[in-house]
């Protein structure tokens, strides 16, 4: 959902950049886990929060100072997937496809999908295997299948390209 960035003033607040859109949309995900990896989650709790100059920061419970904020500095923020909202058929969140095997129309393996970016014109597939592929999420035109249970994606995308 985000992560945690650095202290912001002199209170314990701490800024936060939000994988949402808009941004502020994490503060309907609660409560939030926080770790440096998602094996060891820890729950924190929102006392207050504001955006800033297009940014969000918050006051966790308990988090009085700039050094006590600090100790949260670049750990992820997680949720529990049953918090998610319904999609719509052809809708994704990019959690679901991240690490799907993408495979041409042709059967040939590309690779796994590493990240999403998003870019002015549509969302862009970074798919990693004996070369990276960077491939246009365009549903029905480049992505011809998404099977999320197979774990599989089928694209209409050249491996020369």
């Amino acid at each position: 959902m985000g992560s945690v960035g650095k202290p912001h003033g002199i209170k314990g607040w701490i800024k936060i950049n939000s994988y949402t859109e808009p941004l502020s949309n994490i503060l309907l995900y609660q409560p939030w886990h926080l770790s440096a990896s998602e094996k060891e989650p820890c729950a924190v709790e929102i006392r207050q929060h504001q955006m800033q100059d297009q940014r969000l920061v918050v006051q966790f419970a308990d988090c009085q100072t700039p050094e006590e904020a600090r100790l949260f500095t670049n750990r992820k923020i997680y949720v529990e997937r049953k918090q998610f909202s319904a999609l719509a058929p052809q809708e994704y969140y990019w959690a679901d496809l991240e690490g799907l095997e993408v495979y041409t129309c042709e059967n040939t393996y590309l690779g796994i999908v590493q990240k999403l970016l998003e870019t002015g014109s549509n969302d862009v597939l970074v798919v990693q295997g004996e070369k990276r592929y960077l491939i246009p999420f365009l549903l029905d035109n480049t992505i011809k299948s998404i099977d999320l249970e197979q774990k599989k994606m089928l694209v209409d995308w050249d491996p020369d390209f």
